[in-house]
């Protein structure tokens, strides 16, 4: 794993007044063990977005298990379909379970009229547009265009944006 242990965050937020954090699955990290063990070491101070691997056949039944492991979200791409004949699949287990997508991408992605269609079929699903929508990534298209496009994602009541940290 890239990331440290929970224990130095866990200090930090004691000594800056946080109560709770929301720990994110690395991008391409499918094993979410670590992070549930977290939910179970720290009760309540953390909140669970995992990592699934949508190629899988089984991806909804992994969504499945995460949410019963007390994940609150999945990080996805926004072009993400699942295989065999329900691209929708592993959408519909999010919806589902209620939770939310922290979804990463290029702006491309998320500007697309598919991404928009999926905003569409799923309304009650909060989707959380990482890093600004992909505008601050460095492949992404900063044209006035592009970026009005990501406001105009603003028309979906379940989008938002979500400010970056850490790229």
């Amino acid at each position: 794993m890239w990331f440290e242990p929970v224990e130095p965050l866990v200090l930090q937020m004691d000594l800056n007044g946080v109560a709770r954090a929301v720990l994110t699955q690395a991008l391409g990290q499918f094993d979410n063990s670590y992070q549930a063990e977290c939910l179970t070491r720290y009760p309540g101070r953390f909140a669970s977005v995992v990592g699934i691997d949508a190629g899988d056949p089984n991806a909804p039944g992994q969504i499945a298990i995460a949410a019963a492991d007390g994940a609150v979200g999945v990080r996805l791409r926004p072009d993400a379909r699942s295989s065999g004949d329900d691209p929708l699949a592993l959408w519909r287990a999010v919806a589902d379970h209620g939770l939310v997508v922290s979804c990463a991408g290029a702006t491309a992605a998320n500007l697309s009229p598919d991404f928009h269609s999926l905003l569409t079929a799923f309304p009650k699903t909060i989707f959380v547009l990482e890093h600004l929508g992909g505008w601050t990534r460095a492949d992404c298209d900063r044209s006035p265009a592009a970026r009005e496009g990501i406001l105009e994602l603003a028309v979906h009541d379940n989008v938002f944006l979500k400010v970056p940290a850490l790229g």
